[in-house]
């Protein structure tokens, strides 16, 4: 396709991916109508403060710096997708205000909150995925109460510390034996299970939440615990129901797509977090969850659009503050991975290295923001290291590459 084309684009999800592949439409000079549609009334805004700067002071988010009317887009906030459905060569998206019809469609309707496996008799379980969702938290953290947050994973850890710094009296609960046990194996996790004692945060590992009552949480140990709020950080759902019978989803709900971020039907495509892509470099599907996916994959899928098909498949990244530290993941590992680490002894300040085979595969870096921009350069060309000298933190982490 080229700029010129008249072709219209339906954008279904209005957060940072299907607001960035409307203003990246525009960029490239694409010429036909945008209709955006997404489900907050809110202005498009920024996610990762949410759990941080929200929570804590702001008000609002910093907002997306597009000029809508500017660019010619029919924003339609406040306007939930219902379902999809084939009109003639294109598609029409259906919503309770009606229907909205184009050629080709972008799914971007992200994920929602995973809910706590158990019963709500407590009445006061939060989760934090949209402005409103932070606002109503920070009213009951400013009350100093007792908080109870499931799950010891991204999202647990930023709230837990924004908690801790309002106040609170905070305890996270997380049913495997280390935090981000399952995105970062144990081993690495179990080096961050002390910082949250620094922080005054009580950590209770091994023993999730099965139970709910007023005022109170039990634990798998059978230990209770006083809770005025409880906060589920227990992982998303990709936010896709609405597509039931239209493209194909695996058994979590993500729309699959192929390298070029296409769905089963012709001329649908699907980014961010509500889509498992292929992955040429990593041999696999891949759904992460992270800003930086949302906005590679929107800028990817509107080239495709103006320009043709584009492959999609960047190294991911995701970077948290958590209890005083900046720690960056690039890559992605299995857990049969090699774990070498660059560290003095006692240092606070470290790496993780996952290696197969001699190549790099991801980097963790707590507090080392050089070497994560290392490590982003050595992944992104798949190069082989010297795995002798990667454990030492003296050389620098592009001087262990071969070749």
């Amino acid at each position: 396709m080229t700029s010129s084309s008249a072709a219209s684009v339906i954008v279904v999800g209005g957060g940072l991916a299907g607001a960035n592949v409307a203003f990246r439409l525009r960029e490239l000079g694409y010429r036909g109508g945008i209709i955006l549609v997404g489900r907050e009334k809110h202005q498009t805004y920024d996610r990762p403060p949410l759990s941080k700067e929200v929570l804590l002071s702001m008000d609002d988010p910093p907002g997306l710096p597009f000029d809508w009317d500017g660019l010619d887009v029919d924003l339609r906030l406040g306007t939930e997708a219902k379902a999809l459905r084939r009109r003639g060569a294109g598609w029409a998206v259906e919503t309770a205000r009606g229907e909205a019809y184009a050629d080709r469609v972008v799914i971007a309707t992200g994920a929602r909150p995973r809910p706590l496996p158990v019963g709500d008799a407590h009445g006061s379980v939060f989760t934090l995925r949209t402005v409103g969702d932070a606002l109503a938290l920070r009213v009951q953290l400013r009350r100093q109460a007792d908080v109870v947050v499931a799950g010891a994973g991204w999202i647990g850890a930023e709230v837990a510390t924004s908690a801790a710094a309002l106040g609170c009296r905070v305890t996270v609960a997380e049913a495997q034996s280390a935090p981000m046990a399952r995105s970062l194996g144990k081993a690495v996790g179990g080096r961050m299970a002390g910082w949250y004692g620094e922080a005054g945060v009580r950590l209770v590992l091994g023993a999730g939440i099965v139970g709910l009552l007023p005022g109170t949480v039990e634990l798998a140990s059978g230990e209770r615990l006083a809770a005025g709020v409880v906060v589920a950080g227990v992982g998303v759902l990709p936010d896709t129901e609405w597509l039931a019978g239209t493209v194909d989803r695996d058994a979590q709900g993500s729309v699959l797509v192929d390298s070029h971020l296409e769905t089963s039907a012709p001329g649908v495509y699907a980014i961010g977090d509500c889509a498992a892509y292929s992955s040429r470099r990593y041999r696999r599907r891949l759904r992460p969850e992270h800003w930086t996916n949302a906005q590679l994959a929107a800028w990817a899928v509107a080239s495709t659009l103006v320009n043709g098909k584009e492959e999609y498949d960047p190294v991911p990244y995701v970077w948290s503050r958590q209890f005083g530290r900046m720690v960056q993941y690039a890559g992605h590992h299995e857990p049969d991975d090699e774990i070498l680490w660059r560290a003095e002894n006692g240092a606070t300040r470290w790496t993780a290295c996952w290696v197969r085979a001699g190549q790099l595969t991801a980097v963790l870096t707590v507090d080392k923001p050089r070497e994560a921009s290392d490590a982003r350069r050595l992944l992104a060309a798949g190069a082989a290291v010297d795995v002798s000298r990667l454990p030492d933190p003296s050389v620098r982490l592009t001087d262990c590459r071969i070749g």
